[in-house]
């Protein structure tokens, strides 16, 4: 299976027609069909339904769609780290983070470190914690911001100094949503909108304490933004860590009482090989967080 073909099977998927992906890769759409009729003899499966109006992906052909993104960003990946000359760094550092407060900062260090290497560019990549390390793992990200608590076996991390703080999320016509803070007795009392991790489940059941086992579940949400979509439906409050920026006027987000406020670190994976810039990277950040806590009163 070579990148060629893949690249060729994305095409007609995208175009929807072998003839017309033959027009864009500027081939013959006969060149074409014989290199996606050899790839599905290699992979012993059909990729493509053809028809009257076009070709469109099978069942095995959508699990190679996305298998076959994956592979194509990591060979771009990849092939821009080979490039970096030892003059000066040139490369991509790949880093996967939550819609977490500490973006903010991640963002800050991310631009300083360009402007000392104005060769290197930033490929961030916003999804779930889960999602995150799974980019990690696979190769796809350098580097992930994970939220607290997380489980760092097999990770090296720094911690941010960004400390993450949860809110109940209500819309504006809540009859609580002109109290300063909320408390467990509160938001027991109706049906609420649980974060989708585990871990983040286990710091609600502490603070909730034994009242967490009778909480009116009414959904979960794997981001803010999906939370804050269920809690305009009405579905109920959302709690959630506050990603801070500006609150839409339909929505407000009321602080915990007592507090919750957690940590986040950045990881990279333990042992593994990194690219030159990729390390630089990871030393950089290291410099930086150590010296502004070093100059902390």
């Amino acid at each position: 299976m070579e990148l060629k073909e893949l690249r060729s099977f994305l095409a007609v998927v995208r175009a929807g027609s072998v003839t017309r992906a033959a027009d864009e890769l500027h081939i013959t759409q006969p060149a074409l069909s014989r290199q996606i009729a050899a790839l599905e003899r290699e992979l012993g499966c059909a990729l493509l339904e053809r028809g009257r109006h076009g070709a469109t992906p099978t069942d095995d052909g959508v699990l190679l769609v996305r298998r076959a993104e994956e592979l194509l960003e990591l060979a771009e990946k990849t092939e821009t780290e080979l490039r970096s000359s030892a003059s000066h760094l040139e490369g991509t550092v790949a880093i996967s983070c939550g819609q977490i407060a500490a973006l903010d900062e991640l963002a800050a260090l991310a631009a300083a470190f360009r402007s000392e290497h104005p060769h290197v560019s930033v490929s961030l990549h916003i999804t779930t914690s889960e999602g995150s390390h799974r980019r990690l793992s696979e190769g796809l990200a350098d580097f992930a911001v994970l939220l607290e608590p997380f489980e760092p076996s097999g990770l090296t991390y720094v911690g941010l100094r960004t400390r993450e703080r949860w809110v109940a999320v209500l819309r504006a016509d809540d009859p609580l949503a002109g109290c300063d803070v909320l408390g467990p007795a509160q938001l027991a009392a109706g049906p609420v909108i649980l974060p989708y991790r585990a871990g983040a489940r286990s710091v609600l059941a502490s603070w909730f304490g034994r009242r967490y086992a009778r909480l009116a579940v009414a959904g979960d949400a794997n981001l803010s933004a999906a939370g804050e979509t269920l809690v305009r439906a009405g579905l109920g409050r959302s709690l959630q860590v506050d990603a801070g920026g500006p609150t839409a006027s339909d929505v407000v987000h009321i602080p915990l009482d007592p507090a919750i406020d957690l940590g986040s670190a950045l990881v990279w994976l333990e042992g593994k090989p990194m690219s030159r810039v990729a390390a630089s990277f990871a030393e950089f950040v290291q410099a930086q967080l150590s010296s502004t806590d070093s100059s902390a009163p």
